[in-house]
């Protein structure tokens, strides 16, 4: 039997994509999705979460637990009509606990409703922000409604807005970096990707990137792969005489374990050409700033990853590192593992994208679709769900953060 406990590495669980979960955490909102650039690319730090995926292929494949995995999944709809797009969360989700009407006109072949999977990943933006007055859609203010701790009905909401104008941008890097106080000013913001299958394996580049390097500076190649369950030796690089393509294809693949049963991307023992090296101890998708960007438009899009600055490497706009100085690394179950400053520590508990994702009304689709809504009819309508908290607008002490999730490093 699996150990469905242990949270999959995130280049094993992006690799079961390509083949074919619930957590508490930040609340968050729409305005916290890192729509990435296409002009430059913008540096972000991916941090580790703890989701079951409810998928039935997952559960099956897992023996009937589900998989915990660092970026969530979720199944979401998509209406289209003319040059009008509306997406939302499948109100019946994997496990169909509820009646959904897009799911019921796709099964009836309405071309307009579509489904696909969706996946979240936690992120770090490093860029510069400002908190100033948010506006809506038509440009007017948005304010308060009701009295609250930190503000009165009618006060502006303030969210933090990634400051872009070249000149804005140059005065404010001036300043920090003189070591001026600047108010309303943040070099970092919490925020989470919200991609498709595609755009996720994008995204595992940085992971298959980050494997190859060793902490010591030096790059790492596998000399073996193992089991992720039970550790056996599944392959055995030199005596298997096998080529760099195969070993790179091999490393990109789920491996079931005829020992144990799990069927998952194999472990990889490396060796460091770093000639002061005496252990190889790569690094993770977790320990690198990856530089990345958007190219391409719609469903032709891709993410570019430009660079990759270890973390104890990267400096902020105000010049400032991003670990905890004087403390800068831990080690768990044999890794190395960065110890963050207090301004990033606390920014690393996990979103709560149940929340985050709510699920597409059906009288909503039934408007949009102009069709009638038979679970209204026979008295189950489940449309009566909140609307999803803000969380860019509201002051960061409204939040409710959970632990930080202990990550599974990859082991050397």
């Amino acid at each position: 039997m699996p150990n469905a406990s242990r949270v999959q590495n995130f280049r094993s669980s992006v690799q079961s994509e390509a083949k074919k979960a619930k957590g508490k955490g930040f609340k968050g909102g729409y305005r916290d999705r890192l729509d990435i650039p296409k002009a430059a690319a913008t540096p972000v730090l991916i941090t580790p979460g703890e989701y079951e995926d409810l998928r039935p292929s997952e559960i099956k494949d897992n023996g009937g637990i589900p998989p915990k995995k660092h970026y969530h999944t979720r199944p979401e709809h998509g209406i289209k009509i003319g040059e009008m797009y509306r997406g939302g969360t499948c109100l019946a989700g994997y496990e169909g606990k509820e009646d959904c009407l897009c799911c019921l006109r796709k099964e009836g072949s309405d071309t307009r409703v579509s489904t696909r999977d969706k996946y979240s990943v936690n992120v770090l933006q490093f860029a510069l922000f400002r908190k100033e007055g948010l506006k809506d859609k038509t440009g007017k203010d948005i304010r308060y409604e009701e009295d609250g701790q930190n503000h009165r009905r009618g006060d502006p909401v303030k969210g933090w807005v990634e400051v872009t104008n070249l000149r804005d941008l140059r005065e404010l890097r001036a300043k920090l970096r003189a070591g001026e106080e600047v108010p309303d000013v943040s070099c970092v913001r919490k925020k989470f990707l919200d991609v498709g299958r595609g755009h996720l394996g994008n995204v595992m580049q940085i992971a298959e990137a980050a494997e190859k390097m060793c902490w010591c500076g030096g790059n790492l190649t596998p000399y073996s792969f193992s089991c992720s369950g039970c550790g056996a030796v599944l392959c055995d690089v030199e005596n298997e005489n096998l080529t760099l393509e195969e070993v790179g294809r091999y490393a990109q693949e789920r491996v079931r374990c005829q020992g144990c049963g799990v069927f998952e991307q194999p472990q990889q023992a490396v060796v460091c050409d770093g000639e002061a090296c005496a252990e190889a101890r790569p690094m993770s998708i977790f320990d690198v700033v990856a530089y990345i960007r958007r190219m391409g438009e719609g469903t032709q899009s891709t993410v570019i990853v430009e660079k990759l600055v270890p973390v104890h490497q990267f400096l902020m706009e105000n010049g400032l590192g991003i670990l905890k100085e004087g403390d800068e690394f831990g080690e768990e179950n044999g890794a190395l593992v960065p110890n963050f400053s207090e301004e990033i520590a606390k920014m690393t508990p996990q979103f709560d994208f149940d929340k985050v994702h709510m699920p597409l009304k059906n009288e909503d689709a039934a408007s949009l679709l102009k069709c009638e809504n038979p679970f209204r009819k026979a008295g189950r309508d489940y449309s009566n769900f909140k609307k999803p908290a803000e969380g860019g607008d509201a002051p960061d002490e409204e939040r409710r953060p959970a632990p930080p999730v202990r990550r599974t490093p990859v082991r050397g």
